[in-house]
């Protein structure tokens, strides 16, 4: 074989590998993620942006920061709405996704639009993407997509409500009760509960306290207190009641610096970090 040949040979051998390598190569992705940040719904706060329907209808919430999801790593969620808080499982497989039940506090709020809506097209999910900063979430029978932005990358949210938004440490904290059913109680009758160290204590009429747990959101303690009677202030006893009632099989939201306890009767106390 003379020189020409062998270098014919060798030149086309070259054309034939790099052929190969970028055959193999793997595609480039046609969105690819922001550097630095993650591909998993897990442990991301995502707020709704939108819901885009497949026949042109969208719903877009007057505060995307208010609707905030979380997807912990057990397998469960938790989010706020523009009025109460939900909670439950999800399942996801890669890009398949399912969420649900959905469980809901039972707060009134004459300001709450899209809160039922929202809950509802959680409950219809079905598979999910993310995208850079944005997560999309695709509903039952291709009817719609749920757009949710990187909390921390959400334009509408603004700088402080992020930093209120973040809960403040249950232990060692006290909360004074703001509202029982919706009707807000005077801020010179100071009902009080205070978690500390795995411990509940409250007071209303009597002092009472005891061992609690806390666990998805579900609350349940057994407390010991005493047995006095009070006339006044009015509906005290109510309130007392109720709490104690709550805390035998009950639920706890966190928002920010309230806390919103609902029992399986749907009776609701919001209470609010005291300072006194």
């Amino acid at each position: 074989m003379n020189k020409n040949n062998i270098l014919i040979t060798f030149i086309v051998a070259a054309i034939v590998v790099a052929a190969v390598c970028l055959y193999l190569r793997p595609k480039m992705d046609a969105n690819p993620s922001t550097p630095g940040t993650s591909t998993s719904i897990i442990d991301t706060a995502w707020t709704w942006q939108k819901t885009v329907f497949a026949d042109g209808k969208e719903i877009v919430p007057k505060d995307p920061s208010r609707f905030e999801i979380v997807f912990n790593a057990d397998k469960t969620f938790s989010s706020s709405s523009d009025c109460n808080r939900m909670s439950g499982g999800y399942v996801a497989d890669g890009e398949i996704l399912s969420i649900g039940p959905v469980a809901m506090t039972k707060m009134f709020c004459n300001d709450a639009v899209h809160e039922s809506e929202y809950a509802q097209e959680l409950s219809r999910a079905t598979s999910h993407v993310i995208e850079g900063d944005e997560l999309r979430i695709k509903l039952l029978k291709d009817s719609g997509t749920m757009i949710f932005a990187r909390a921390e990358s959400a334009e509408t949210k603004p700088a402080e409500t992020i930093a209120t938004s973040t809960p403040v440490n249950l232990n060692g904290s006290t909360f004074r009760l703001a509202s029982y059913n919706g009707t807000a109680i005077p801020t010179s009758e100071k009902y009080t509960v205070t978690f500390e160290s795995g411990k509940v204590s409250a007071k209303f009429c009597n002092g009472m306290g005891g061992e609690y747990t806390l666990k998805n959101g579900n609350i349940k303690a057994n407390l010991i207190g005493t047995l006095m009677y009070c006339a006044e202030p009015a509906n005290v006893m109510a309130y007392e009641s109720a709490f104690g009632s709550i805390m035998a099989n009950g639920t706890l939201a966190q928002s920010g610096s309230t806390l919103t306890l609902t029992g399986a009767d749907g009776k609701q106390m919001v209470f609010n970090v005291f300072m006194d």
